[in-house]
């Protein structure tokens, strides 16, 4: 290599390693969809499985974890802390933390019976003898104390109208307008008449200008939405989980 660019390579490697480190960026997957977050938000031991019901906490074997109510726990005990001793340590079982082990998100780590042990939103967190295998979660509301962690998933970022935003419902977000309304599209390339001549559309204002894959139709007597080429409706239905037949809802 030329002396001239063997210099030049050199002060680029110092630069490169003078440059701050990058929060590392993890990505959780929805209903196909990957919502990325800026940095993990639970301990690196702790996972995240998804049921029925929604995404929920496990231990690094899959097991489901618990948090125990310890507001609860302490009304009981008549003021003892901590609640879980004697033969209940035989049944639930604490998530035991590094010595190390450094707050994250809403886990923090506190004194347990025998150590660092994990707590989510100041509630200790165990696992369940009862569980056998990885999915079972019988322990959840058991002597209305402990209850199985719930994981939401981080909200995607969105570039889309002002009045559209992204909602929860169970496990994947949709995207709803201002009243909380599932948005939704046609099924299918085929015009949508007669079926979408009762529904709704959702409607733009007369100064925005068109954003990502959003476009305004302004052929009609109001501006109207469209989403990558399709007219964007608005459910009639308050549920957001829920849109016409013949309908597709949005989803990030």
């Amino acid at each position: 290599m030329r002396p001239g660019l063997m210099k030049r390579g050199a002060c680029l490697l110092t630069l490169l390693l003078a440059l701050p480190q990058l929060a590392p960026v993890h990505a959780a997957t929805v209903a196909g969809m990957t919502l990325a977050s800026p940095a993990r938000t639970y301990p690196a031991q702790v996972g995240v499985r998804k049921r029925a019901a929604g995404f929920y906490y496990v231990n690094a074997r899959g097991m489901t974890l618990y948090a125990l109510n310890q507001r609860v726990a302490f009304t009981r005990s008549g003021g003892s802390d901590p609640y879980c001793v004697g033969p209940c340590t035989r049944t639930w079982t604490e998530l035991a933390a590094p010595a190390d082990a450094q707050p994250v998100g809403d886990w923090s780590v506190i004194a347990g019976l025998t150590g660092p042990q994990w707590a989510y939103r100041k509630n200790p967190v165990f696992t369940f003898a009862a569980d056998k295998a990885p999915g079972q979660a019988l322990g959840d509301a058991h002597e209305d104390l402990w209850t199985v962690i719930v994981h939401v998933p981080p909200a995607p970022s969105l570039t889309a109208p002002p009045a559209v935003s992204a909602t929860l419902v169970k496990s994947a977000y949709v995207l709803t307008d201002a009243d909380g309304h599932a948005l939704f599209v046609p099924l299918g390339k085929a015009p949508c008449e007669p079926a979408c001549a009762d529904w709704t559309p959702l409607l733009a204002g007369l100064a925005v200008r068109d954003l990502g894959d959003w476009t305004v139709e302004r052929g009609g007597p109001r501006a109207r939405w469209r989403y990558r080429g399709k007219a964007v409706f608005v459910s009639p239905m308050d549920d957001p989980a829920v849109v016409p037949d013949g309908g597709q809802a949005l989803r990030p």
